[in-house]
């Protein structure tokens, strides 16, 4: 795992965005269900993966940093769940003031 991130890190020092030729890939999921799922296969299973393999080896600081990973993942996903009816849904700010300018 060590060597994984030596390498990511080796490569983000001597190939930064700004020189990267591809841009980032991302798809807009509309579908409240599409994105659980694929939130749960790309975020949520390696995480669990992860700590079954450091719980079997007993690699003590790779568990830890995986717990906080996690606890900061649930958190993080709490927070979208608060915010999740203005991220996904139109709503409007009436103001005296937004009428006379328009």
């Amino acid at each position: 795992m060590k060597m994984y991130l030596d390498i990511c890190l080796e490569h983000v020092k001597y190939n930064p965005y700004t020189r990267q030729i591809s841009h980032p890939k991302f798809t807009a999921v509309t579908n409240k269900k599409l994105f659980d799922f694929y939130i749960t296969v790309y975020e949520k299973l390696p995480v669990k993966a992860a700590l079954t393999y450091a719980t079997l080896t007993k690699n003590k600081p790779l568990k830890e940093k995986l717990k906080m990973y996690k606890s900061v993942m649930e958190k993080l996903d709490g927070m979208t769940k608060i915010f999740d009816y203005f991220l996904n849904s139109q709503w409007i700010y009436e103001h005296k003031m937004a009428d006379i300018i328009w």
